[in-house]
């Protein structure tokens, strides 16, 4: 949990027209938080890759679950991504002829105002946007992956505070053993506080799925910082 150290860090980003080309390897299915509904449990085809070289938005392996832009701003809007006040303005600002291209060129519309992230983007084109929702938390991009779990930066939205929202694996949580260890871990690091530990804020159970909240330091990683070395 060192500063420097951190899997709480943030990377550089990939270079745009690869970001989502890889992304059954870099969000896996079986890893990412789900809501339960049916946007959810319908698994994308594949073999349809639609390149959004502006964005970096590559459609790949969504398979078409959300072929209109009028399906996609729906999903938005339902998802509770956004409020009905960021909703309203965001209309506002989206022209008119955005409602007549594909999911695809909104999101890429979206992506350049900053009103979603790439992360998002993706998300809601495989049609799993109520899975950005997590509590209190939403959900802006993936930071890290390792044996006990994965690390979201995620925003408290009544505090807007990023964090690093690290959540242990779905299958892990129908082992005892891994969620005592998970429980243990929790409890260490809200014992540590020192200027060069990252600070644990809080710790919960969503859906089924237990995570712990701790504060989010931008910059690399161990692995980058020992390459550069």
């Amino acid at each position: 949990a060192l500063r420097s150290a951190s899997t709480a860090r943030g990377f550089d980003l990939p270079p745009l027209n690869s970001l989502l080309a890889k992304l059954a390897e870099i969000i896996p299915q079986k890893d990412l938080p789900t809501n339960g509904g049916e946007e959810e449990t319908t698994p994308p085809r594949s073999g349809a890759s639609v390149s959004l070289e502006h964005s970096g938005i590559t459609k790949a392996n969504a398979g078409g679950n959300v072929p209109t832009a009028a399906a996609f701003l729906e999903l938005l809007r339902s998802s509770g991504v956004v409020s009905e006040a960021e909703w309203e303005r965001l209309a506002k600002a989206l022209p008119k002829s955005a409602l007549d291209g594909t999911a695809q060129d909104v999101a890429r519309i979206l992506i350049k105002q900053e009103t979603l992230t790439r992360f998002q983007a993706a998300m809601i084109l495989q049609g799993r946007a109520k899975s950005l929702v997590w509590g209190e938390y939403l959900l802006l991009d993936k930071l890290g992956k390792g044996g006990m779990g994965q690390v979201l930066l995620a925003r408290h939205r009544r505090m807007n505070r990023n964090v690093a929202l690290k959540l242990l694996p779905a299958a892990a949580t129908r082992s005892k053993e891994s969620v005592q260890r998970f429980e243990r871990e929790v409890i260490a690091a809200a014992r540590l506080h020192h200027p060069n530990i990252v600070t644990a804020y809080h710790a919960s159970e969503h859906q089924g799925r237990f995570y712990l909240a701790m504060e989010y330091v931008s910059g690399h990683d161990l692995s980058q910082e020992l390459r550069q070395r």
